[in-house]
């Protein structure tokens, strides 16, 4: 389980806002790329704090997700990475009652906000990864449709899809088509045999 903290520090470095989740980082389970296919809003001080710590050493201001990921071993956070950007997830921020481009725009112009407390339990999902990685997950036996299911209360947006925006949904749809109906020919096709 991987935990974010997203962050927006302003010229002075100081937080103008901060917002924090936890996500589901997915193994490529059908050659997609490793990333969030799941993830909830939830605030850990200590993470904001140390996130805070590492972009003021840093000298950094603007919008940032510094990623950290819980050691089992000897439950501590390690540092993952740090995203100096916009990242695929951040509308999560939003939904959540942060809304970090708009914070950075206000702070840009010189006009800084301050933005509210996350609503914590908030979810997003990238159905586009997210499906496809449950089915495999339960043909496999690893998770059953209800535990899927129980998932999915609280998910406030997805990652593609948006009836106020559905061309991304629609393309991200056919791009997942197109990858699902190369694979299946790839699977079907016979292989040679190579006789010693």
């Amino acid at each position: 389980m991987r935990r974010s903290r997203s962050v927006r520090l302003s010229q002075l470095s100081h937080a103008i806002v901060t917002h924090g989740c936890r996500a589901v980082i997915a193994a490529p389970i059908f050659g997609q790329n490793q990333t969030a296919r799941f993830a909830e809003s939830v605030w850990v001080p200590e993470l904001a704090d140390a996130g805070l710590r590492l972009l003021k050493e840093l000298g950094y201001h603007g919008v940032s997700q510094v990623e950290f990921k819980h050691d089992a071993r000897d439950g501590r956070y390690k540092l993952m990475e740090v995203n100096a950007r916009h990242w695929l997830w951040h509308a999560l921020a939003t939904a959540c009652g942060v809304n970090l481009s708009l914070v950075a725009y206000r702070d840009a112009i010189g006009r800084p906000i301050d933005a509210p407390r996350q609503r914590d339990g908030r979810k997003w999902m990238l159905a586009t990864k997210d499906l496809p990685d449950t089915f495999f997950e339960t043909v496999r036996r690893q998770a059953s449709p209800a535990d899927w299911a129980r998932s999915l209360p609280g998910t406030r947006v997805d990652g593609v899809y948006s009836l106020s925006d559905p061309l991304p949904g629609v393309v991200a749809t056919g791009r997942l088509a197109q990858f699902l109906w190369r694979r299946a020919r790839r699977d079907r096709r016979p292989r040679e045999t190579v006789e010693l």
